[in-house]
């Protein structure tokens, strides 16, 4: 729905183009309802919410021509709590409702042009931008003319009803008297409604066919939030006739939720992967550098902060796709990378290149296929984007390991040149036995490496110190060091025994890949609220933001 943009890896996601930023709820709206202004009632309503009804009118029109005259439609505004405020607000809107009926059945006033407007100038151009860049197929979806649209208004508008939603049930106190409980089942032929309220609203009552949300309502929890986005969900043959009408501000929230909550179901997906259960794993959100608290501080009690990072860090591929077809691609990957490596060397059984450009390496990361969440590779890639703005990474070691005979068979490919290389990419059959590796395969199309002993028994000390001046006795803080003053990381390039699956050819190896990353000083680290690894306690999830309420 928002997007997110990552300022740790550069990492981007275009949301859809349904949202209307509100930059003119003052003076009828306040940012702020408290004890000095909760009685200074609105006397109007601002120009964005009369735009949203106008968007609602022509989305209840434009879903009649798609086949969905009997289907729901609901508007949501969300404004304030107080009931006197939801109870003003209410009343307005269904003044601006009888009067768009009128303009519509005389065809007299501004309003059709008005209409025309907001539906040639918004809604087409929205529409296309929709089928373009949706990611999925929804036949519904198409654009309609100015004319088919204009003679479906009348049936559209004179459907609507305006709904107050709020607690109080005595309407002698009331301006707005139509506060009935929005019952969608009593209506066979599909009920058109604007409801009005505050947090039985926004969160106590389900909308359906949900279209246009005008939302101002602030609140500073990441679980408040979530628990008022009323428009996410799906929407077949409308969704690019939904809108959005809020603030800058509940954007960037909403979009930073996005991405803690992205990568949260990465770390679920992991989890997942490894059979581990929640117990077993530290589970961690990432925070708010500003105002966003992720719950409330009872609910936050035994957390903790930490802070993670690439810097100093290992990654490497532990599964593989049990499919002949992404065995090759990433095969013929291998070889193009390699045409592109010059001024090879032999150190001991691998081929090194060194100082090579690191846009080598992000094509390479690019590419590669592989449908594991053992190791994430799209985040790995963003991250270097990242650290290259920042003028880290820009250059690498790569290195091609061998079969432990250091002999590859023919298969007329030359490597640089170098005359012990001109052989093949298939492995000997004693290729990984002195990494100690042994193989199974998995149920869910993986073929999955079981190390024997530690879990980076691939890229064992040998495979990390290929470009560095150092010894297998080198001690691992030293290694660090010497890994950290050289400043470049290591790509290391694996082909292995495809052997171990019956469905794959025996003589195109699959391809692994690990990556080393130096240590850096001046890192822009991400920073996590965690749960420490503790026992879990039964705790009851609370109804509502405290000294929050409706009255």
């Amino acid at each position: 729905m928002f997007g997110f943009e990552n300022e740790n890896t550069g990492k981007e996601y275009e949301g859809l183009d349904v949202i209307r930023l509100v930059g003119d709820r003052e003076p009828h709206f306040p940012a702020r309802i408290n004890r000095e202004n909760k009685d200074q009632l609105p006397e109007d309503v601002p120009v964005s919410l009369r735009k949203a009804i106008k968007a609602f009118i022509l989305t209840c029109a434009i879903r009649r021509l798609r086949g969905h005259d009997k289907k729901h439609n609901s508007m949501l505004v969300h404004i304030a709590l107080r009931i006197a405020w939801i109870d003003r607000i209410a009343w307005h809107v269904n003044e601006i409702i009888r009067d768009y009926t009128r303009q519509i059945k005389s065809t007299q006033g501004s309003l059709l042009d008005e209409l025309k407007d907001l539906f040639e100038n918004d809604f087409y151009s929205t529409t296309n931008e929709v089928l373009e860049n949706l990611s999925y197929n929804d036949p519904k979806i198409k654009h309609h003319t100015w004319d088919e649209v204009k003679a479906e208004l009348l049936q559209a508008v004179t459907r609507i009803e305006v709904r107050a939603v709020h607690g109080t049930k005595n309407t002698r106190v009331l301006e707005y008297h139509n506060i009935e409980e929005i019952d969608y089942n009593a209506y066979d032929d599909g009920f058109s409604v604007i409801a009005v309220g505050g947090n039985k609203l926004a969160r106590g009552i389900t909308l359906e066919g949900l279209s246009i949300s005008y939302y101002l309502r602030t609140a500073r929890m990441y679980d408040s939030l979530m628990q008022m986005g009323r428009w996410f969900g799906y929407r077949p043959g409308y969704v690019d006739l939904c809108r959005l009408y809020t603030s800058e501000q509940l954007v960037n929230w909403y979009r930073h939720i996005t991405m803690a909550t992205e990568e949260m179901r990465a770390d679920f997906d992991e989890m997942a992967v490894n059979n581990l259960r929640p117990e077993d794993y530290q589970l961690k959100v990432r925070t708010h550098p500003g105002m966003l608290s992720i719950t409330s501080i009872a609910k936050m009690r035994e957390h903790e902060k930490i802070q993670l990072s690439f810097s100093g860090e290992t990654k490497q591929t532990f599964e593989f796709d049990n499919n002949q077809e992404s065995v090759d691609w990433n095969f013929n990957l291998l070889e193009s990378i390699l045409k592109r490596l010059k001024n090879s060397k032999i150190e001991r059984s691998y081929v090194l290149w060194e100082n090579i450009e690191s846009e080598i390496i992000l094509n390479f990361l690019d590419s590669y296929k592989l449908k594991s969440n053992r190791i994430r590779i799209d985040v790995i890639r963003d991250y270097i984007k990242k650290q290259n703005r920042n003028g880290e990474f820009k250059h690498w070691s790569v290195a091609l390991r061998l079969s432990s005979s250091g002999i590859i068979k023919s298969k007329n490919h030359h490597l640089d040149g170098s005359p012990t290389l001109c052989k093949t990419f298939e492995l000997a059959d004693d290729s990984v036995t002195d990494a100690g590796i042994a193989f199974r395969n998995l149920k869910e199309g993986f073929t999955e490496l079981v190390t024997q002993g530690k879990s980076n028994a691939i890229l064992d000390k040998a495979s990390r110190i290929v470009d560095l001046e150092a010894t297998i006795k080198t001690s691992e803080k030293d290694l660090k060091a010497l890994r950290k003053e050289k400043g470049n990381p290591l790509l290391i390039l694996m082909p292995l025994d495809p052997r171990v699956s019956q469905k794959l050819k025996p003589d195109i190896p699959l391809l692994g890949f690990g990556i080393i990353f130096p240590e850096l000083e001046n890192e822009a680290k991400f920073e996590y609220a965690a749960r420490p690894m503790l026992d879990f306690e039964e705790v009851l999830q609370e109804d509502d933001d405290e000294v929050e309420n409706e009255d």
